[in-house]
Order: C-alpha cells, then sequence, then structure tokens
C-alpha cells in the first residue's frame, strides 16, 4: 500500500527519531512505519525494531501524526486502535545503518519527516 523505503546510514551517534507529518490534516489519512537494523541486509531485515501501526482515526486522536520520539516507552503498537502513533526514539552508534519502511494504508496524502534525534546522517 503505497510504501517507501529508506535507507539511513548513521554518521555521529546520538537518537534516531522523527515525526512524520501528512500533508492532509484529515484523521482519515493513515501513515504506518517498521524499523529493521542495525546493519541489516535488504534480503534478511529479520523483525523490525519499532513499528506503529495505530489507526488515528481508530483511536480518536486529535491529529495524524506518527513517529519516535524520546517521551515514550514502547517499541511497538497497532494495529487499529492501540496506541497513540508514536513509540520510543533508538539509540544508535556511527557506522550503523537502518531500514526505515513507511505504508499509507488509508488515504492518498504526500508526507513530511522532521528528523528530531540527535544522531547525524
Amino acid at each position: 500500500n503505497n510504501s517507501i523505503w529508506l535507507e539511513v546510514s548513521i554518521a555521529s551517534a546520538g537518537t534516531l527519531a522523527f515525526t512524520l507529518t501528512p500533508g492532509s490534516t484529515s484523521i482519515n489519512e493513515d501513515y504506518d512505519f517498521f524499523i529493521f537494523g542495525p546493519d541489516v541486509a535488504c534480503g534478511n531485515i529479520g523483525q523490525a525494531i519499532r513499528c506503529s501501526t495505530t489507526n488515528p482515526a481508530a483511536a480518536n486522536q486529535g491529529n495524524n501524526l506518527t513517529g519516535l520520539n524520546s517521551t515514550e516507552t514502547e517499541t511497538s503498537e497497532g494495529p487499529g486502535a492501540e496506541g497513540n502513533s508514536f513509540v520510543s526514539a533508538i539509540d544508535v552508534l556511527a557506522g550503523e545503518s537502518y531500514f526505515i519502511v513507511i505504508d499509507r494504508p488509508v488515504g492518498n496524502s504526500p508526507f513530511s519527516l522532521e528528523w528530531t534525534g540527535t544522531a547525524s546522517f
């Protein structure tokens, strides 16, 4: 469902965190994400180390943002009404790489990413 794969390589240690903001503020616009790593091959990525599949409309949220932040403690949430669309940031080291898979199961809006962690790429 309208998926994009990003590979990020960490240049300096810190936290990997972001806020994904859909272009539309409609609560029905739903983005999910999965993060794999560190240092996995595309053909053998294993289990996601972070994921959020919460549907913002089903969860009665006030917005449709999603991502990783430093205040959450869970590493996965969803599907549907379960969760609040944010999971915990990842402590990363220089030289590591991660795959971020972003999926839009509902809606047709583009999105933007704001990198909010302390690591650099």
